[in-house]
């Protein structure tokens, strides 16, 4: 039994080592994909633009950009990556936007190479949708790097 725990704690210590080294040190600069609210037919486009990347102690990251959703709503995000896990926490601030203010959080999963983002929004009132996010652009950002001020 002690053998089968130390085979089982060594694979799991490998995974979980091969997951944080796998972690790319570069990230793509842009994504794009598809907003909708639960029990809604309309599909809202998105863009989602990285202006900084941080890395944080226990194997998180840092993302925060700008979001744009039907060209009617710009907000400002900050986005936590575990890196272990591959799960993420999204706040949003609301710049600018047709029809109001909604605050709320996205809680979902990222692809373990960064190019695929899948979340559900979470409204204060309890709300929900669906967002989907596919990496549109060849340009990356590097760990650490700032481009422009998005703030």
């Amino acid at each position: 039994m002690k053998n089968l725990k130390l085979s089982v704690l060594m694979v799991l210590t490998s995974v979980v080592s091969g997951a944080v080294s796998a972690a790319p040190q570069q990230i793509p600069l842009e994504f794009s994909g598809s907003f909708r609210w639960d029990g809604e037919d309309t599909v809202q486009t998105v863009r989602m633009q990285l202006g900084r990347v941080t890395k944080l102690p226990n194997n998180e990251l840092l993302l925060e950009g700008v979001s744009f959703y039907d060209g009617t709503c710009s907000v400002l995000f900050r986005s936590r990556i575990n890196r272990l896990t591959l799960t993420f926490t999204q706040t949003e601030s609301l710049l600018k936007c047709e029809g109001g203010v909604d605050q709320g959080q996205y809680r979902g999963e990222v692809s373990s190479d960064f190019r695929r983002f899948k979340a559900t929004w979470t409204s204060r009132d309890g709300t929900r949708g669906t967002l989907s996010l596919n990496a549109s652009s060849s340009a990356y950002i590097a760990v650490g790097e700032l481009i422009g001020d998005n703030r």
